[in-house]
């Protein structure tokens, strides 16, 4: 018997737009669903790609993983913002000041 897992929200709301918007070759970042943004058209919408929150996936490696913040990063920096595999690879926000409170902010 085979569970069956539950689709993240960002997730199916993305996939129903790709769906309406009848666009092929997008790709997903797996693991990190909760940090979808939305859809980016680049090259003038000569193509589409996914958009995810720098921010939400080190926190969410963080929490998930049990990583510090730094080893988050590094992780992040290597393995997931270095990981080419096309031009539909995703794109990822640098939003990572936007978490920070502004008293500490130097």
């Amino acid at each position: 018997m085979t569970e069956e897992t539950e689709i993240h929200p960002k997730r199916q709301a993305l996939l129903d737009q790709i769906e309406g918007m009848e666009l092929e070759g997008i790709l997903l970042a797996d693991g990190h669903d909760h940090a979808i943004l939305g859809l980016v058209d680049l090259d003038f919408g000569k193509r589409t790609v996914v958009a995810y929150s720098t921010r939400l996936i080190i926190e969410g490696l963080v929490n998930r993983d049990g990583m510090s913040w730094d080893e988050a990063q590094e992780f992040f920096d290597f393995n997931i913002k270095g990981a080419w595999v096309g031009p539909n690879t995703p794109v990822f926000v640098q939003d990572e000041l936007f978490g920070v409170d502004s008293d500490e902010v130097v």
